[in-house]
């Protein structure tokens, strides 16, 4: 059975890899639609703020420096009350980064450095010894483009355990970004941020298997 179980182990971490690959060639001219999708959704807290320029528009003399300064984040449509694990939202971002670009290098073969950066790390650890073995899935390779620290009320709406943060990152495999602007999430877990279960399981599907139970 743990032989057995091993070998469906790597076949899921090479699955992975090579569903991005398809994923990738298929959709090469939709990603970067989605790419500035993000853009768009990072700029929109950005746009709000000449919203809150026309609700003063309205006298024919021109008063518009007397717009309130800080308006505009008020309007974002994301949970703006953040999650507050440990250290300040700076630190958290940091550790989070780390987690998601210790987790995601192939080229990094010390399997217990991405079980501690994985919530509950120690199930995984037969597929994640698997994938570091494997040439294919060595070739993996992420790119964190932001973290938002989510508020506790939405951290279950999203799957997990409070504290939370939304991360949205670009996977790579070899030089070709083969899944563009994916959005996943981190927990803090044991004082410590990591790569959700989650977040890894959702992959794990895209290569068409499942996670361990």
């Amino acid at each position: 059975m743990n032989a057995r179980f091993s070998h469906h182990c790597g076949s899921l971490a090479v699955a992975v890899v090579v569903a991005l690959i398809v994923a990738a060639a298929c959709g090469d001219d939709d990603e970067p639609s989605s790419a500035d999708s993000t853009s768009t959704s990072t700029s929109t807290s950005a746009s709000t703020s000449p919203s809150a320029t026309t609700a003063t528009t309205g006298g024919a003399t021109t008063t518009p420096t007397t717009l309130p300064p800080e308006t505009g984040p008020s309007t974002a449509p994301s949970p703006t009350t953040p999650a507050t694990p440990t250290g300040d939202a700076g630190a958290a971002t940091a550790e989070i980064t780390d987690a998601f670009t210790v987790f995601f290098d192939g080229l990094n073969l010390d399997v217990d450095a991405k079980v501690a950066r994985l919530e509950d790390g120690e199930r995984f650890r037969t597929m994640l010894e698997d994938a570091t073995a494997d040439p294919q899935a060595q070739q993996l390779s992420v790119r964190v483009e932001s973290v938002t620290l989510l508020s506790d009320d939405a951290c279950p709406t999203r799957g997990v355990a409070a504290p939370c943060a939304e991360v949205v990152h670009d996977l790579i495999v070899g030089t070709l970004p083969a899944l563009v602007g994916n959005v996943g999430l981190a927990v803090a877990t044991d004082d410590t941020w990591r790569v959700s279960a989650r977040t890894w399981c959702e992959l794990v599907v895209i290569g068409g298997a499942e996670c361990p139970g």
